[in-house]
């Protein structure tokens, strides 16, 4: 009889935590199959973006930072003498043969990641450029590799100082 009782129970609680399951149960998201589907097509799709960007980057125009030139009045630069507003990436390197600076530009005005190193290759200066005008993180560091400056600019504006060292 006690036995009965126990069995009676058990199976009522199993039940009881059964309930639920129908139609007010919450939805657990995508099924196994439909993520497998998904992350198949985000792979495919990175992989044509992937290519994309490295057909872009064929066109690029890349040109010795010395001969840019920065027109007085407009503000915007040209390379070398030709009056169109330069487009491409300026790279300029120590004598040694390190890299001294890389600059992005648009339309002749900077755009993207401006990088500068020192001539041992350690890391300078970082900035993020749009339309020409300082727009994201401006960070200085000193020769022995130690962040010394981290500002935060937005349209050209400062918008944090978020440490400065002296």
């Amino acid at each position: 009889m006690k036995f009965s009782y126990v069995f009676l129970a058990s199976y009522s609680l199993l039940f009881a935590g059964c309930e639920g399951e129908g139609e007010g149960a919450t939805d657990v998201g995508l099924s196994t199959f439909e993520q497998v589907e998904t992350l198949d097509r985000l792979k495919n799709e990175l992989e044509i973006l992937q290519w994309e960007n490295s057909r872009l980057a064929l066109k690029v125009i890349n040109v010795d930072g010395h001969q840019l030139v920065r027109d007085k009045t407009t503000g915007l630069w040209h390379h070398d003498v030709n009056r169109v507003p330069f487009t491409g990436r300026a790279l300029e390197s120590h004598a040694n043969g390190s890299p001294k600076g890389e600059a992005s530009f648009l339309k002749g005005g900077q755009d993207g990641m401006s990088r500068f190193w020192y001539e041992s290759g350690a890391r300078r200066e970082e900035s993020q450029w749009f339309a020409n005008r300082r727009h994201g993180f401006f960070r200085r560091w000193d020769e022995a590799g130690k962040l010394i400056e981290s500002k935060e600019f937005k349209n050209g504006e400062l918008v944090d100082v978020i440490m400065e060292r002296r």
